[in-house]
C-alpha cells in the first residue's frame, strides 16, 4: 500500500448565525490525528461574514465564494482553490471527530472508490423532542434509521459528512450551477453529484464509512414540529426536482426502499413499543411517520405537476415561434 493520500478540507459558510459554530468546525479540524493538508473556509455571498472570517479564524484559509450563490457553488470554489488529492466536506453547523481525517484516508486506500460519507450524529440544543421518529432524522442533516450498520456500497451520501476523489470530480465538473441549496429552494445536489459520479465511473462505489464520525449541532429552531413539516415538503419538491433533471428509476431508488420498507418498520416498531413497553410518545412518533411520509409524497406531487406544466408551455411557446 503506497502513502496515504493528502485531505483537503472544505467548510462553506453562509450566515453570521452559526459563528460560534463554525469555530468549532475548524477547531476540530485542528485537534485531528493526522491533519488535513489544508481547511479551505468559503464565505458564499456574506462580506460581514468574510471580514470576520479573516480577522479570526485561525489555521483555515478563507475566501469569498467566486461562483454563483448557494452550497453548490461555494463548495466548488473550495475545490478550485484545494491542492489535496482527496476532498473532505464538513458543514459548518458540524465538528469532526479526531480520528476523521484518518478514517477519510482509510476509507481512500481501501479500494478505488469515489469517496465516502460519514456517520453524522445528532447534539440537540435541548433533547430530542418525544415526538421525533429516528426515521427522520435526516431532517435535521443526521443519520436516520434505514442506513446500513457498517460499512456498505450506497447510492449517495451526504455532503455534511463526505469525501470524494479530487480528480473525478473535477473531471465530472463538480456540483451543478443549476441544481441545489440556495435560498428557500432546497434541491439535493449531493444526490445529484453522486449518481452523476457514478454513472461516469460504474466500477467505483461510494461507501458509507461510520467510523468517520461528525458531530450535527440541531438548534432548537429545528426541533418544532412546523419545521418538521416545512422540511419534509422542501425534501419532497427537491426530489421531484431530481427527477427531472435524472430521469430514470435510480434518481429515486433509495426513497423507494426506504418508503416501502424502513417506513413501515418504523411504525410498526412504535405501536409495538407503545402497547408490549407502554412508552406512549411512540404512538406519536408513529403518527408523525405517517404524517411526514404524506407531507413529503405532497410536496413531491405538487413539483412534479409543476414541472410538467412548465414542460407543457414551453413546447407550446416554441410551437408558436
Amino acid at each position: 500500500m503506497g502513502s496515504a493520500p493528502t485531505v483537503s478540507v472544505i467548510i462553506c459558510a453562509y450566515s453570521d448565525d452559526r459563528w460560534e459554530r463554525l469555530h468549532e468546525a475548524v477547531g476540530s479540524l485542528q485537534r485531528q490525528t493526522v491533519p488535513p493538508l489544508e481547511t479551505v473556509v468559503v464565505i458564499d455571498h456574506n462580506p460581514r461574514l468574510l471580514e470576520r472570517a479573516l480577522e479570526q479564524l485561525d489555521g483555515a484559509k478563507v475566501v469569498e465564494n467566486s461562483r454563483a450563490p448557494g452550497a453548490g457553488g461555494s463548495r466548488n470554489t473550495g475545490v478550485d482553490l484545494a491542492r489535496g488529492e482527496i476532498i473532505g466536506f464538513l458543514d459548518d453547523d458540524a465538528a469532526a471527530d479526531p480520528r476523521w481525517v484518518d478514517e477519510i484516508q482509510r476509507a481512500h486506500q481501501s479500494g478505488n472508490i469515489l469517496g465516502i460519507g460519514g456517520t453524522l450524529e445528532p447534539v440537540w440544543d435541548q433533547g430530542r423532542p418525544s415526538w421525533f421518529p429516528e426515521e427522520f432524522q435526516w431532517v435535521v442533516g443526521c443519520d436516520y434509521r434505514g442506513l446500513p450498520d457498517g460499512v456498505a456500497e450506497v447510492r449517495n451520501v451526504i455532503s455534511a459528512n463526505m469525501s470524494v476523489d479530487r480528480a473525478a470530480f473535477v473531471a465530472a465538473g463538480g456540483f451543478r450551477r443549476d441544481f441545489g441549496k440556495i435560498g428557500t429552494r432546497s434541491e439535493p445536489e449531493d444526490t445529484e453529484l453522486c449518481i452523476r459520479l457514478s454513472s461516469l465511473n460504474p466500477s467505483r462505489p461510494w461507501l458509507y464509512w461510520p467510523s468517520a464520525r461528525a458531530l450535527h449541532h440541531v438548534p432548537r429552531s429545528r426541533t418544532r414540529f412546523g419545521y418538521f413539516l416545512s422540511r419534509c415538503r422542501d425534501e419532497g419538491t427537491g426530489k421531484a426536482a431530481l427527477r427531472g433533471v435524472m430521469p430514470g428509476r435510480e434518481a429515486l431508488a433509495s426513497e423507494r426502499s426506504y418508503v416501502l420498507h424502513v417506513l413501515p418498520s418504523g411504525v410498526l416498531k412504535n405501536l409495538r413499543d407503545c402497547v408490549v413497553r407502554r412508552e406512549p410518545a411512540k404512538l406519536s412518533r408513529a403518527a408523525v411517520i405517517i404524517l411526514g411520509l404524506g407531507v413529503t409524497v405532497l410536496g413531491f406531487c405538487e413539483q412534479l405537476a409543476r414541472l410538467r406544466i412548465q414542460r407543457v408551455l414551453g413546447r407550446a411557446e416554441r410551437k408558436e415561434r
